[in-house]
């Protein structure tokens, strides 16, 4: 991993604990890269170190709504509520531009949920975070006609 990557596990309180750094990857991901899709199992927890990923989601009519952007320091609220619920996406997302990521297995998630306080309040936070602009996007479209 590079010195950017390692800087934003050691921000979440888990640098220290070499079994854990060793099974995580870091990915480089050209602009335009399918990350996740609809009906797609979750198979690992990612950081965006750099770059930007939105994530969007297509009407049957083939309408898209972009739901959110993830930037450097993030992750996805879909995929942590994929994580915790084991459940598949519903929605799609595409690099923006060139990113990098730390992937984190499932298994590695879970045993840092468990063992990293500063880890669980990084997702948690995140998740509200996210979750709180997903509500005010669903009041911004049921308030105007669309």
């Amino acid at each position: 991993m590079n010195k950017q990557a390692i800087e934003t596990l050691n921000r979440l309180g888990i640098v220290a604990n070499e079994a854990f750094i060793s099974k995580c990857s870091l990915l480089q991901l050209p602009k335009n890269t399918t990350i996740f899709t609809p009906f797609q199992s979750c198979n690992a927890y990612l950081i965006v170190v750099s770059g930007r990923v939105s994530v969007e989601l297509t009407s049957r009519k083939g309408r898209e709504v972009t739901l959110y952007s993830i930037n450097a320091g993030e992750t996805c609220v879909m995929t942590t509520a994929s994580l915790l619920n084991q459940e598949d996406y519903y929605a799609h997302s595409v690099t923006q531009t060139q990113v990098e990521a730390i992937s984190i297995p499932v298994e590695v998630f879970k045993y840092a949920l468990d063992d990293f306080p500063a880890f669980t309040q990084f997702v948690l936070s995140d998740f509200a975070n996210k979750t709180s602009m997903l509500f005010q996007l669903i009041h911004k479209i049921t308030s105007h006609d669309v």
